[in-house]
């Protein structure tokens, strides 16, 4: 539900750079953790307030896990990210698998349809900024930054916006969103979202954390969870497994045991559906096993783990299959169905 809202390159980064629920607490008692939480994730207050959804990937912590290798390998094999690569060492001497070290999304409610994305890491500031004035990019002045206005690669009618925040930080998104981070970048750290709030939640360890508030307004969230769920959190850790911990936040306790209900429903469809698969079936056992569903009030808690060389299978075997489908829309044999 939540990755549709992560656009292609964070997706492709998060495999690429791989080497590839309580209910209603305190508000008092939640004060020092999220002080905390703001003072160790500034970036975060740079997001608009009311974005619905946030993510955060930790590329360093991807970058230290070697057993999704594989995955790496087989993008590299695939021309279209080579080239994006190759473009990137070429033009700005950036190479996102050593230099990048976190990106942080939204959804930006300044525009409709548009994404606000941060990026942390290791930039050559002047030689992207010289770039940009050979090719004479339209740029003005906000606070003593400079920003961009740069064509969107796939609708020409689009202008993406980009300024340095600082050194080590990159805005990209519309006007209005990039403006106001700078402007927020310049005062006292503010507070966080709620949104961000909810993608800081959960305390483990993760190379990716998703928060969404407000999920009756988001389009494509049907019913049950668009009157059931108000907001939710997801975070995904990686050591010698791949585990996925989520938080619904229900209307009420009536609605959280419905989702509970639903949620025990859909993993059970997932042991069946497995069951036609034998080759996966293999391989995802572990997290069929794994799968638990608590109700806590009016929230509901979930987590699942796998081997991550089991993961590692599960994803090239997904990448295969993408393969096969995209070669039958070309006029091969079309694969079964999944």
């Amino acid at each position: 539900m939540f990755l549709k809202w992560l656009p292609l390159p964070i997706l492709v980064f998060s495999f690429a750079l791989a080497n590839v629920v309580s209910g209603e607490e305190n508000a008092a008692n939640l004060a020092p953790a999220a002080q905390t939480k703001e003072a160790q994730n500034a970036a975060l207050t740079l997001l608009p307030a009311n974005a619905k959804v946030v993510a955060l990937l930790d590329m360093r912590a991807l970058n230290a896990n070697k057993v999704l290798e594989p995955v790496l390998n087989k993008l590299l094999e695939r021309d279209e990210v080579q080239v994006k690569l190759n473009q990137l060492q070429d033009a700005f001497g950036f190479d996102p698998r050593r230099d990048l070290n976190k990106i942080i999304f939204c959804n930006d409610p300044c525009e409709k349809g548009s994404k606000f994305i941060l990026l942390e890491g290791s930039f050559d500031k002047a030689r992207v900024e010289d770039i940009f004035l050979k090719l004479n990019a339209d740029s003005n002045d906000h606070n003593g930054h400079a920003v961009y206005a740069l064509p969107d690669d796939k609708e020409p009618n689009k202008i993406n916006f980009l300024s340095f925040i600082k050194p080590d930080l990159v805005a990209i998104g519309t006007e209005d969103a990039v403006l106001t981070a700078i402007e927020k970048s310049d005062q006292p750290v503010g507070p966080l979202g709620p949104a961000a709030q909810l993608a800081l939640e959960l305390p483990e360890q993760a190379v990716l954390r998703i928060g969404a508030n407000d999920l009756a307004q988001m389009p494509g969230v049907n019913d049950p969870i668009r009157s059931a769920v108000r907001s939710a959190a997801l975070t995904f850790s990686l050591s010698d497994k791949l585990q996925a911990k989520f938080v619904a936040h229900c209307q009420d306790e009536t609605a959280a045991k419905d989702i509970s209900v639903l949620a025990e429903g859909a993993a059970g469809m997932g042991r069946l559906m497995l069951a036609k698969r034998p080759e996966l079936s293999k391989m995802l056992s572990g997290l069929v096993s794994s799968v638990r569903f608590v109700q806590e009030r009016s929230a509901v808690r979930g987590s699942a783990a796998l081997l991550a060389t089991d993961a590692t299978g599960v994803l090239l075997w997904l990448m295969d299959l993408q393969a096969k489908k995209i070669a039958a829309a070309d006029g091969a044999a079309a694969p079964d169905g999944f």
